[in-house]
């Protein structure tokens, strides 16, 4: 039985957090999900095949080390240049004029917003999750590239649910958009492999505080979002996201390109 769970080991962690984060979908018939649904699996996985000592080694690469210093500037600074630019782009095309909503409005709630994000995508996807446990499995493998594919691919499908809840930040972007967010989150798994592989906290950087700062970022600079509508979000601007997306693409092959599929 072990010997099977090794083999196919990514493959079970997959359908695991499929269905552990559909659940409730599945279950009561509505579209809610348990995001923690993929650190749960790959923290059952881990324990099952590595014990505890296999959950504290992913642990550590979650913690940040002194060497990123670098990284903890430049990833918040890349997310708000392409944002900008998206939004500069967007004005310059369709003459769309960006809001600023929660920045202008509800700037001291900034933090608490921060620390909301931080424990959805960020920890509940990445930390046993996408970053934290598939990838480094699938690296093991096969090369960079058609392991971060199939990383990405996953990653953007599993939002599939929130494409069907009323108040999620992807409803309000609508199905028609579905497939392109899916080649968002490729083209962005691309660049997180290569944070993933060229820094000292691999977990935490390229995961973790990665999938933070996109999000939150992305948040403050393109959408209405402020911390008074959570539970309602505002339509989003899918001009910025196609912009952004187009950006996140160049960007991906740039890297596969200058690294030659190695991605560090």
């Amino acid at each position: 039985m072990k010997e099977f769970i090794i083999k196919y080991q990514v493959i079970i962690f997959f359908i695991l957090s499929a269905v552990i984060g559909y659940a409730p979908w599945i279950f009561i018939g509505r579209p809610i999900w348990l995001i923690w649904g993929m650190s749960v699996s790959g923290a059952l996985l881990t324990f099952y095949l590595d014990g505890k000592s296999g959950l504290l080694k992913i642990l550590k690469r979650a913690i940040p080390k002194k060497e990123d210093i670098k990284p903890l500037l430049c990833i918040p600074l890349f997310f708000i240049i392409t944002d900008a630019l998206a939004l500069l782009i967007a004005y310059i095309l369709f003459k769309d004029i960006p809001g600023f909503e929660f920045i202008r409005k509800e700037p001291l709630y900034i933090p608490a917003f921060i620390i909301a994000v931080l424990f959805g995508g960020p920890l509940a996807e990445e930390l046993f999750g996408l970053r934290g446990y598939a990838l480094p499995k699938l690296l093991q493998k096969m090369n960079p590239v058609p392991a971060t594919l199939i990383v990405g691919l996953f990653f953007g499908a599993w939002h599939f649910i929130e494409f069907n809840a009323p108040g999620s930040t992807q409803y309000a972007l609508g199905m028609r958009m579905y497939p392109f967010f899916i080649l968002i989150e490729i083209a962005l798994s691309i660049l997180m492999t290569w944070l993933y592989q060229t820094s000292a906290a691999p977990l935490f950087i390229g995961g973790i505080y990665c999938h933070l700062s996109m999000n939150v970022i992305n948040c403050l600079m393109t959408t209405k979002i402020t911390f008074s509508t959570l539970a309602g979000v505002a339509p989003t601007n899918n001009h910025y996201i196609v912009i952004f997306g187009i950006e996140m693409i160049v960007c991906a092959v740039f890297l596969i390109i200058k690294t030659r599929g190695q991605l560090r």
